[in-house]
């Protein structure tokens, strides 16, 4: 019998085939399907598949794998979860494009993070982008400025 955690150890190792990460894309714990989003030897289409998992620890994962491709990030960029749009903006190879619509997001985290991102990679960028009401005074912002869904 194998245990969940030999199904997460496998799930990460850059060993696993292609076609054994795609069933552990299956696998009822979260956390195996995570491991799975992480591991940069996913196919595509698994990727794609766990970019549209109920958890969003999925697809914040998914969104930090560089091998996701174009589409998949774009898709994750306008998820429904702060987390998963959150994740996506600490990545520093996420296409300026994405980037950018990011430092337009409504919420402050998402936004703040998305621009100190741009101003990592890309400096000359960021002047561009219309100021944020609490990027004006510093980073400090009052609970009135943070929508949740």
């Amino acid at each position: 019998m194998v245990i969940w955690h030999e199904h997460y150890i496998q799930a990460g190792d850059p060993a696993t085939t292609g076609d054994e990460l795609a069933t552990l894309a299956d696998h009822e714990l979260h956390e195996v399907r995570r491991r799975v989003g992480e591991n940069h030897q996913t196919p595509s289409e698994v990727l794609q598949k766990l970019a549209s998992d109920e958890h969003p620890e999925v697809r914040a994962a998914v969104g930090e794998n560089h091998m996701t491709p174009q589409e998949v990030l774009e898709q994750l960029a306008c998820d429904e979860h702060l987390d998963v749009r959150y994740s996506l903006t600490e990545n520093c190879n996420l296409p300026l494009a994405i980037l950018s619509r990011l430092a337009e997001d409504e919420n402050p985290y998402v936004s703040h993070r998305a621009r100190r991102t741009m101003r990592m990679v890309k400096p000359e960028t960021v002047p561009e982008l219309r100021p944020r009401p609490y990027e004006q005074g510093g980073d400090s912002y009052t609970m009135r400025d943070i929508k949740f869904r």
